[in-house]
């Protein structure tokens, strides 16, 4: 495929546009891994030409332009769990909105103590709203997540009955209509970001 044909065309984050491809000019919304061009957001390829190199850049006017890296704090939304490991969408990345991304949390990243004892489905369930770290990068826009401090974990989350949840131990969370519990693995978050959050996914 000839570079050229890419122009104007709409791709996904995490999408490979070019393998083994020519030494490009990396603008934003894309980067480079194992030889290969990446789109980290959604949108629209630009191709130009920049001091006799191509430029390769994705227009999108909705969202910001960030890429998660190790390190990185994000929230994501826990999309399936499962014995040893729990898969989720990445939304928001050092506190700003972003293009998807996409996680996986291993259960020896879950906490730092008693890991032989933990049981995912304790933990997470789908639809949780989570703060985890980057710990490593994986293929595409796939990240490896931790949630093994005090401060990460599961921050939003809806009861059973379907009802709003909040925390009130490190491992369990309590609906406010029902007041029954349930396992979490809980984050310990201010009383602002709770705010924010909720009515953010209100």
């Amino acid at each position: 495929m000839q570079i050229s044909t890419l122009d104007d065309v709409t791709c996904v984050p995490g999408q490979i546009l070019i393998e083994n491809g020519p030494n490009c000019v990396l603008g934003e919304g894309v980067y480079s891994r194992n030889d290969k061009i990446i789109s980290s957001m959604a949108g629209k390829i630009s191709i130009s030409n920049v001091n006799q190199k191509i430029k390769i850049d994705i227009k999108n006017k909705n969202k910001s332009f960030v890429i998660p890296k190790i390190d990185s704090i994000v929230v994501a939304r826990v999309d399936k769990v499962e014995k040893i490991r729990c898969t989720c969408t990445i939304f928001r990345v050092d506190e700003i909105q972003t293009s998807l991304f996409y996680g996986v949390i291993n259960r020896d990243d879950v906490r730092k103590t008693e890991k032989d004892k933990i049981q995912m489905y304790n933990c997470f369930r789908p639809g949780d709203i989570i703060m985890a770290k980057v710990v490593s990068l994986g293929e595409a826009n796939m990240y490896w997540l931790a949630t093994n401090s005090n401060e990460l974990g599961v921050i939003l989350a809806k009861s059973k009955a379907g009802h709003q949840m909040i925390p009130i131990s490190w491992q369990e969370m309590q609906c406010l209509e029902t007041f029954d519990k349930e396992f979490r693995k809980t984050a310990k978050i201010t009383e602002k970001q709770l705010k924010e959050l909720y009515l953010e996914h209100l």
